[in-house]
């Protein structure tokens, strides 16, 4: 594959990515997908098959961990695990807004492409239930039921402050906070898990 038509796939994914984010996949037409990319909407089908295998290779793409290799260093550690969770969580997030946006939508609406986003975010989220289990049976972390507890920390951890509708919800202290957003969501999950002083 030559340069040029790299070039082209990359134009045409991160058009993709913003239209979807923007419009939801179904309001999105290829046509515009193309326009966007400044390409022949015909190069949609010759390099990717159609709109479906483009957002499958978006996804791809933008969300390249399927699970955190990095995790295996913190075995038998799982305040430790769960640190790294939520700091990598959060960094994707800032760095893929639209990516957490597109995938929040499809979750949503229980789309067609549910699957698609399964394989590639569920192990990840499965790697978190299965931190939180071990912790809870070491005695460090205290909860009562596993799996709405991963709920609840996976609704921390993805939610958006940053949307209009919450703005009158927040202060400029909020905004001129020493600490990060990942920082703050890490001390609150921390503490809803029981964990209290220095381990904070």
């Amino acid at each position: 594959m030559s340069e040029t038509e790299i070039d082209v796939k990359s134009r045409m994914l991160l058009a993709a990515k913003q239209l979807f984010a923007k419009q939801g996949y179904d309001a999105t037409t290829v046509r515009q997908i193309g326009e966007s990319a400044a390409a022949n909407i015909a190069l949609v089908s010759y390099h990717f098959g159609g709109k479906e295998q483009l957002f499958h290779a978006m996804i791809v793409t933008f969300f390249p961990i399927r699970r955190l290799p990095e995790l295996d260093q913190f075995d038998g550690d799982p305040l430790q695990a769960l640190d790294f969770i939520i700091k990598e969580v959060s960094v994707y997030r800032e760095r893929e807004p639209e990516m957490v946006r597109i995938i929040q939508h499809e979750i949503l609406l229980n789309s067609p492409r549910i699957h698609m986003i399964q394989e590639h975010v569920m192990p990840l989220w499965q790697e978190l239930m299965r931190t939180l289990d071990e912790g809870r049976q070491a005695g460090i972390f205290q909860y009562e039921s596993l799996h709405r507890t991963t709920m609840f920390v996976i609704s921390v951890l993805l939610f958006n402050q940053r949307g209009e509708y919450w703005r009158p919800l927040i202060q400029a202290e909020d905004e001129s906070s020493a600490l990060s957003w990942s920082e703050e969501a890490a001390i609150f999950v921390k503490r809803a898990l029981g964990i209290t002083g220095e381990k904070i």
